[in-house]
This record gives structure tokens, C-alpha cells and sequence, in this order.
């Protein structure tokens, strides 16, 4: 129970540490534009805060939903499908789950960074592709493999700018926590394909025999 906690925590921590800090610099604006008598920018500055608080209680959602899925099985299938029966559910997209190949379980860390990379994958497709359907592909080996692919409108990946550019920064950093790399491939009107490709026998950044990221002690680091 107290390592699952410690887990718990360090996945919390990212997403609502950067909520709170836009939250906070929220409230600073708010403060100025009631000082200064601006209506229009205090509507505007609450507007932007209950759309901070909402997206951290949907990311908090997403995250237990994740947490009790792996530890209801040893294979990330189910949770995988029930991620895009999510997206349907949410989009109206259809979305498929293609699973070939043969390959041992992944560990549970492993697996909850990965459903992190497709489930902010699958977010930008939502947000910015305008597609018609999505296939999550899985490919079981030594190597295991997931791709997001949509028929969406496409992006040049060397222009991306502004808040287009946090989801892969996200996956980038996610995919590295377990020694895994991100590949985005989209031309505009063709589509993109995020691929998550793992290394052999992936193990989580903190599990043992792993190396510990925190400048502080191990067991102080889900705190910091």
C-alpha cells in the first residue's frame, strides 16, 4: 500500500503542480484587473480559472481511473480500450484498438506512463486534428510499440508553437521516465502518428534498480 501511494503521488504531482502555478498566476491578473476597475478582464480572467479548476479535477479523474485499471490486471489491454471507449464516449470519434504480437506483460509503473503518453496523444487529437476516426495500434514483442493514428487535418511538427507544443513535451517526458522514446509524424492533410516505442524490459524511473531523478532522498522525493 505504501509504494502504490508513492506512485499515487508522484503522478499527481506534475499535472497539479503546473495547474496550480497557472492558477496562481490567475489570480495575480485577477487581483490587478479588480484594482484597476476592468470588468471585461476580470470575466475573462475568471473564465480562464474555472477552466483551470475543471481540466485539474478531469486530470485528477483521469488518474485514479488509471490507477484502479492497472491494478485490476496484468495486461494493459483493458485499460487501453477502456481509454478509447472514453474518447468515443467524450468525441463521438470511433476509435479502434489493434493488438497483435506476443510480448511479456509490462510492469505496473510502466504501464501507467504509457497510458499517460496515449491518453495526451489521443487529447490532441481532440483538440486540434478534426478527424473522423482514431486506431491505437499495439504491437507485443521485445520492443513493444503504440501508435495513435487519426485522419485528421495534420501539422507541420517543426512549426508547432504556443500551447500546441505542451502535449509533446508532455509525452517526451512521460516516454523518457521509462526509457522509452515519442515519434510524431504529420504533414498537413495527411493525418498524424504519435509513436510510443518502449525499450526491452522497460522499467519505470524510481522503481528499484532504476535510478532515482530527485536531487533529494527517495523517500522524501513523492513530497517534493
Amino acid at each position: 500500500m505504501g509504494e502504490e501511494r508513492a506512485l499515487l503521488a508522484r503522478e499527481l504531482h506534475d499535472p497539479i503542480a503546473q495547474s496550480l502555478a497557472f492558477m496562481k498566476i490567475q489570480v495575480q491578473l485577477l487581483r490587478n484587473a479588480v484594482r484597476r476597475e476592468q470588468p471585461d478582464k476580470v470575466r475573462k480572467t475568471l473564465d480562464e480559472l474555472d477552466a483551470g479548476v475543471r481540466e485539474s479535477i478531469s486530470d485528477v479523474r483521469e488518474l485514479l481511473v488509471h490507477f484502479r485499471t492497472r491494478t485490476n490486471t496484468d495486461d494493459i489491454e483493458r485499460a487501453l480500450q477502456e481509454t478509447l471507449q472514453k474518447f468515443e464516449h467524450q468525441t463521438g470519434l470511433p476509435a479502434q484498438l489493434d493488438v497483435r504480437g506476443e510480448g511479456l506483460p509490462l510492469p505496473a509503473d510502466v504501464q501507467v506512463q504509457v497510458l499517460h503518453v496515449v491518453q495526451e496523444a489521443l487529447s490532441n487529437a481532440r483538440k486540434h486534428a478534426d478527424a473522423s476516426h482514431v486506431v491505437l495500434e499495439v504491437r507485443k514483442g521485445q520492443r513493444w510499440r503504440f501508435a495513435v493514428h487519426d485522419d485528421g487535418a495534420g501539422f507541420n511538427p517543426h512549426q508547432v508553437r504556443g500551447a500546441s507544443h505542451v502535449g509533446p513535451k508532455i509525452m517526451n517526458e512521460r516516454a523518457a521516465r521509462i526509457g522509452g522514446e515519442v515519434d510524431i509524424v504529420s504533414a498537413p492533410g495527411s493525418g498524424t502518428t504519435v509513436t510510443l516505442t518502449l525499450p526491452p524490459h522497460p522499467v519505470a524511473v524510481g522503481q528499484a534498480g532504476a535510478p532515482w531523478p530527485c536531487s533529494i532522498p527517495r523517500d522524501h522525493c513523492a513530497d517534493a
